[in-house]
């Protein structure tokens, strides 16, 4: 019976005050009673999770939960007429609260836990919801795949008037569930004014945690490259130079290709990957070309005798061995223009090659080391 009675009175108690507060809100006007002096909010957002991160079309998907806390003089009571109440859980709906917009966004931020409101009998007022932002993030893939990529996010009070509301406070937490098996992530936040909205800004930094497939997908590269000057330590003679160089030719462009779809479709930079690519795909071509010349110029000898078979001289008088010792150094001499016009084809060939090389190392390197290289 004394058990049913305290909660009957209990009931009662919290009734008669969310009538009391009713009666006093008003969902379209703020608390200031002094329009000179801004409604101070205090944000704070906790980054539950990054979902993921697309590099292709840059969309960025994270949890967040945002804590705003603000006070109300019209929503104060005396927690000894009411009971020892001293706290009140209500919807957002009921009473008047600062209305946190997300931008940079693909689309609204999608509500994910249920809203709620905490009314504290001095006036102080805490809400918290669970949000699911979508975000843009402008990728900068020339250390791909060492890269650093910096993706601001912005928050903003709604309102008719942005002199009314700003944030007196703003910050950023990270959930211990904050964790990621690609990015390495990291932000700082910082209120700002943009077109006299008070924004906090959050900008967050994401390094890509080297992973063992990243490593492999770079090897084919540096064997592909080397691949195009080797034909030319082969003899002239050797039937595979032809065939060697034009699989090299073949392999560059269909890795340019595939590695093309890996990366992003709206962006100003390429990868230095991409670039080494292109420079190998060239110099395979180069190297193809030449090694069709240097063959169509050496069977071409063959095909005008240019090395005449030595037979019985015996029988020759001696203009006929005139005649054969000078087509032979003759031959010896164009055969040694032939082997000139190689090695310096395989010193072009491997001065670029190396050029290119160092150039995606440096590249790579910086972005290992963290740098955003924009």
């Amino acid at each position: 019976m004394a058990l049913h009675i305290c909660f009957s009175l209990g009931y009662k108690y919290e009734s008669d005050l969310r009538k009391y507060l009713l009666t006093k809100s008003n969902t379209d006007i703020g608390p200031q009673s002094d329009l000179s002096k801004p409604i101070a909010i205090n944000t704070t957002i906790e980054m539950q999770r990054l979902l993921s991160l697309d590099y292709v079309t840059g969309e960025m998907c994270t949890v967040s939960q945002i804590l705003t806390k603000w006070y109300d003089k019209r929503l104060t009571w005396d927690a000894g007429r009411y009971g020892n109440i001293t706290r009140l859980f209500i919807k957002p709906e009921q009473v008047w609260s600062p209305k946190i917009r997300i931008y940079n966004v693909r689309s609204p931020p999608l509500d994910i836990g249920q809203d709620f409101i905490i009314i504290h009998y001095n006036g102080t007022l805490v809400k918290e919801h669970l949000i699911m932002v979508y975000s843009n993030c402008n990728i900068n893939p020339i250390a791909y795949p060492f890269d650093t990529q910096l993706c601001p996010m912005y928050a903003y009070i709604e309102s008719s008037n942005y002199d009314y509301v700003r944030f007196s406070k703003f910050f950023v937490e990270k959930s211990i569930f904050w964790r990621h098996h690609v990015w390495d992530v990291r932000f700082k936040f910082y209120p700002q004014k943009v077109y006299d909205k008070s924004v906090g800004v959050i900008r967050f930094t994401l390094k890509r945690m080297t992973q063992f497939k990243d490593v492999a997908s770079l090897l084919p590269l540096f064997f592909l490259s080397l691949s195009s000057i080797l034909p030319f330590k082969l003899s002239i003679d050797h039937g595979e130079r032809l065939s060697v160089s034009t699989t090299t030719f073949l392999s560059n462009v269909v890795y340019m290709t595939e590695f093309d779809k890996k990366m992003p479709l709206n962006t100003e930079n390429y990868s230095a990957v991409q670039y080494f690519l292109i420079g190998s795909t060239i110099l395979s071509g180069f190297s193809t070309i030449m090694a069709i010349i240097i063959s169509l110029t050496a069977e071409q000898q063959r095909m005008r005798h240019i090395e005449p078979k030595q037979g019985n001289t015996d029988s020759k008088d001696d203009d006929s061995i005139a005649d054969n010792k000078e087509a032979i150094t003759k031959a010896n001499v164009r055969k040694r223009r032939i082997g000139v016009f190689n090695n310096i084809t395989f010193y072009i060939i491997l001065v670029c090659l190396l050029t290119n090389s160092v150039y995606i190392i440096v590249i790579l390197v910086k972005g290992s080391l963290g740098e955003n290289l924009q």
